[in-house]
């Protein structure tokens, strides 16, 4: 299982600040209000690093941890809500979060990878 304490490591590396102005300038959290991008995002992230293959599967693991939701600022996660957001939300702005992060941690990045 998944170690909370290195998610919030990695939540803390990520420069909110950045990341608000990316969602501003896409509009991502326009007509969304109670799944933000930033919810989106710890949402991912937690089953990329949780190696969860399912909605359902990401749905039982917030589920099973509500305590810990409070530091990365998120209430429970519904399996509906992200499905709708994976549909909905426009991928860019997690292209923008993953470029500007390559950027900050690779100072010599290989040729075929790019920030902007």
């Amino acid at each position: 299982m998944f170690s909370n304490s290195i998610l919030s490591t990695i939540l803390k590396a990520l420069p909110r600040d950045q990341i608000q102005k990316s969602v501003d300038r896409h509009g991502s959290d326009r007509w969304r209000k109670n799944f933000r991008t930033w919810d989106h995002l710890v949402a991912m992230l937690t089953a990329q690093f949780s190696g969860v293959n399912s909605l359902r599967e990401l749905e039982v693991l917030f589920s099973g941890h509500d305590a810990h939701h409070y530091h990365p600022g998120m209430k429970t996660v519904k399996r509906s809500t992200l499905s709708d957001a994976n549909k909905g939300r426009n991928c860019a702005i997690f292209r923008d979060i993953a470029r500007m992060m390559i950027a900050r941690t690779a100072p010599h990045r290989s040729p075929g990878i790019t920030p902007e």
